[in-house]
């Protein structure tokens, strides 16, 4: 039996020393409890759940992501001649903010990385939180006047014309 991703990183503080600056690992549910406070869910997906919460040092307002660990992807990243594994959605992210490689300019366009708790049963990505954020059903409903469902007044025509 091989040892699974927490066995063979529990002692790691990070998987990849250049996101150290960026990027908090840790691996205690007990630290995130003690660091965040948790609020009402912002949406649910596939693959997990996003809610509201708070940095209990500085009141800073933060996403927490929840992905089920059979939801979990790895990959493995090379970086200065080692190799390490980590959660894909994390390095994808670091990875379109700049951050993964010295010469990369920062992104601020794209949401940040703040703690990244890989636990037992789940992986909780803690994200900035931007003040001037909303559901995208909420958007769509605020900028077309309508809601997620079709509206009533457009009709749909079949594309493909029946061959009869």
């Amino acid at each position: 039996r091989s040892p699974d991703f927490g066995e063979r990183f529990s002692n790691h503080t990070s998987m990849i020393p250049l996101l150290d600056n960026f990027i908090n690992f840790q691996f205690s549910k007990n630290e995130f409890k003690a660091k965040y406070e948790e609020c009402q869910v912002l949406g649910e997906g596939s693959f997990g759940t996003v809610y509201a919460g708070i940095r209990r040092s500085d009141l800073t307002q933060v996403a927490v992501k929840h992905i089920p660990k059979e939801k979990v992807t790895y990959m493995w990243v090379r970086y200065q001649n080692s190799f390490y594994l980590c959660v894909s959605e994390v390095i994808l992210m670091a990875q379109a903010a700049g951050l993964l490689y010295n010469s990369s300019d920062e992104n601020r366009g794209i949401i940040g990385l703040i703690d990244v708790y890989d636990l037992e049963e789940e992986v909780l990505i803690v994200m900035e939180l931007p003040k001037k954020s909303m559901d995208i059903s909420k958007y769509i409903e605020e900028m077309l006047g309508v809601g997620c469902r079709e509206p009533n007044h457009i009709k749909r025509e079949d594309p493909l014309p029946s061959r009869n």
